[in-house]
Formats: C-alpha cells, sequence, structure tokens
C-alpha cells in the first residue's frame, strides 16, 4: 500500500483590518468550504474596545463549527474575550509569557517565519 500524503488542515488568517459585517458573511463561506482548524484573528493597530467586538462577532461564527479561535498579540486578553489560544511573533511576549496569561488549556503558538530552526526551538 502506498504511503498516504500527510492529513492537512487550513488555518485561517484575518486581514489586519476589515469591515465587519462583510467579513463576517465570507468568513462563514470560508468555513464552509474546507476543513478548518484555525482561525487567527490578526488585528493591528486598533484599540482593545475593536478587538473586542471583533473577536464577540467572529469567534461565534468558529467556535460553533469546532474551528478554534487564536488572538493575534493579545495574550492578556484570550481569557476574556473567550479565545481558544495566542498566537505571538518574534517581537511580542515570550512563549513562557504568553502560556503564563492563557493558562495551560488554551492554545499558544509562535511564529516561526518558516524556519526550521525557530520551530524546533
Amino acid at each position: 500500500m502506498p504511503d498516504e500524503a500527510p492529513y492537512c488542515r487550513l488555518y485561517l488568517v484575518t486581514p489586519a483590518r476589515f469591515h465587519l459585517s462583510v467579513f463576517a458573511h465570507l468568513l462563514i463561506e470560508a468555513l464552509e468550504a474546507g476543513d478548518v482548524a484555525c482561525l487567527q484573528i490578526r488585528l493591528k493597530n486598533v484599540d482593545d474596545d475593536h478587538i473586542r467586538r471583533v473577536v464577540d462577532e467572529l469567534r461565534p461564527l468558529a467556535q460553533s463549527r469546532d474551528v478554534a479561535v487564536l488572538l493575534n498579540d493579545r495574550a492578556d486578553l484570550v481569557a476574556e474575550t473567550g479565545c481558544d489560544g495566542v498566537h505571538v511573533g518574534q517581537q511580542d511576549v515570550t512563549c513562557e509569557m504568553a502560556r503564563q496569561l492563557v493558562g495551560v488549556e488554551r492554545i499558544v503558538g509562535v511564529t516561526c517565519h518558516g524556519s526550521r530552526h525557530l520551530a524546533m526551538a
């Protein structure tokens, strides 16, 4: 029997800025189009209240389809917003600090920029 290809699932990342009502409809289409494992809400240069509003709108759409929701860069808001975890960059809080902020039950992802070395570290 030939080796089967590894099973891969989709990891969706939002744009840094978007019109929420339009994007919510597009997200539903994307979530229903394939096997999505995770949605990263990646907002840049917006205030905490905006992040909370976006998460309140998008999180239930993803979680109701068994898709984990990660908040980019903001480990401090993960528990409050009901997200499943955080994704931090190399210039953000350390993995250890993110883990302390989100707890052991939530996901912590760290950017590796396609580097095997960073992925192993």
